[in-house]
């Protein structure tokens, strides 16, 4: 019996070295209530962090004239065994900004002309998921994501919360 339990136990290190020499954080936190830990905020939009919200939670706010970014910055990370960046969005009163996701990898520059465009909802929060393969940025080092506001227009002031690699 004593065996049984030794070999069962052996069996269980092993899958479990095996399994976690192989694995790899679910998620890469970005921003959520304020910047994770190796991530700054490289923006030139106005970007204020932290900001009160009525629900309690304290997202980014980024007012973004034509074409400027929300871009959140970190030492290459390697996208292998990731697919999207997903993070919460809320377009404020107005909503309707035409937004996009762009990745950058070395010198903090976009890695593909290829973008995620998407719209931001009014006086709700949405889930926004953009594939890595759409970025550019699957299989690859990443330095950073922006959120840019892809119009040469003012945009009205949106809040990001929740922002994740996953």
């Amino acid at each position: 019996m004593q065996m049984i339990r030794r070999l069962a136990l052996a069996a269980a290190l092993v899958f479990s070295s095996v399994g976690a020499a192989a694995a790899q954080p679910a998620q890469v936190p970005i921003y959520a209530d304020g910047l994770a830990s190796g991530w700054s905020n490289w923006s030139w939009a106005n970007v204020t962090l932290g900001v009160n919200a009525s629900d309690g939670e304290r997202p980014l706010m980024v007012e973004a004239a034509g074409w400027t970014a929300l871009y959140l910055q970190h030492a290459p990370i390697d996208t292998a065994g990731y697919t999207k960046v997903s993070f919460y969005i809320n377009g404020g009163a107005q909503g309707g900004q035409t937004l996009q996701v762009i990745a950058t990898g070395a010198g903090n520059e976009p890695i593909a002309d290829s973008a995620f465009r998407f719209t931001a909802p009014a006086n709700q929060w949405g889930l926004v998921e953009a594939p890595l393969a759409e970025l550019g940025a699957a299989n690859t080092q990443i330095t950073g994501f922006w959120i840019q506001n892809g119009s040469p227009n003012q945009a009205a002031p949106f809040f990001v919360n929740f922002m994740a690699l996953e």
